[in-house]
Parts: C-alpha cells; structure tokens; sequence
C-alpha cells in the first residue's frame, strides 16, 4: 500500500481561505470609519465636560468678584492653554484635526446666539477657521458682571452641536 505524502496545501484549500478573509475585509473595514466617528464624537464630549467642570467649579467666586465676561474668558484661557499653571496638561486636544487647541473666547452671545459664529458653515467669520470639533465658551453678562456661562460644542462640520449646548449658572 502507498500512502499518500501530505506536503502542503492545495490551491483550492489556498484560494478559499483568501476568499474568506476577502470577505471579512469586505465586511469590517466600513464599521471602522463608524468607530472613529463616534470615538471623535466622545473626544467632543470629554472636552466640553472639562471645560464645564472647570466652569463649574469657579463660576461662584466669578460672581461674587464681580468679574467681566472678558476677565472670566481670560480665567478659562489661561487654564486650558497651561498659562495659568505652567503645566500644558490641561491643554485641550482637537479631536478631529489632532491639534491641541484651546476654548475659542467669544463675545456674550446676544438673544441666545454666538454673534461671531456662522453656524450654517461652521467657520468663525471673525477668523475665517474651521470650528470642527472646537469648543467656544460664551461668558454672558448683564450691567458688566457675569451672570453665566454657555459652552458650545462642535461637531465634525463645524456646526454648533444644539443638543448638547451648556449653559452654567451659580
């Protein structure tokens, strides 16, 4: 009797397991671009959560100081650019352009809108830049004192996230 020498695979068994795998491929890579979408997404949300925990935290001893929209922008600023630590840990991470960025500062919003902000195109009109994936936070004040804070996040085009708009108060 002879037996048979098994000494590899065939071309078929070859062509079918890379027909599998095709298949997978074919399969798994568009659930990867959903996953970075929503990863980017959830970076959106961790900013906007720091920046209002921070807000948070100091918008009492804003209003009992007294002080300007202007001078509660310049707090923030300095806290989320490292200035007022010297440590740049704090430093805000764009989650779509990898750019580590800060907080856009802008003017008290006027009837509940950004007055600088183009949110059908999302881009600044005072700068002309892109606004994906940016925070802007909106110090509001009435007679020259701060009265609250809004925090606006961004989405992937640059438009004013609605949902998910905050608005802090003492």
């Amino acid at each position: 009797m002879k037996r048979k020498r098994d000494s590899g695979f065939t071309l078929i068994e070859l062509m079918i397991v890379i027909a599998v795998i095709g298949i997978l491929a074919i399969v798994i890579v568009p659930k990867v671009g959903i996953i970075k979408t929503t990863a980017k997404s959830v970076g959106i949300d961790s900013n906007q959560r720091m920046v209002e925990g921070y807000v948070r935290s100091r918008i009492s001893s804003w209003v009992s100081a007294e002080l300007t929209g202007s001078a509660v922008g310049t707090d923030i600023f300095n806290q989320f650019t490292g200035i007022a630590t010297n440590d740049s840990t704090n430093a805000i991470k764009n989650p779509f352009t990898g750019l580590t960025t800060i907080p856009a500062i802008a003017a008290a919003p006027a009837a509940g809108a950004l007055s600088v902000l183009n949110t059908v195109t999302g881009t600044d009109t005072a700068t002309g830049s892109t606004l994906q994936g940016l925070i802007v936070v909106a110090p509001v004040e009435t007679s020259s004192k701060i009265t609250s804070v809004k925090i606006f996040a961004h989405d992937s085009l640059g438009n004013v996230m609605t949902d998910k708009t905050i608005t802090v108060t003492p």
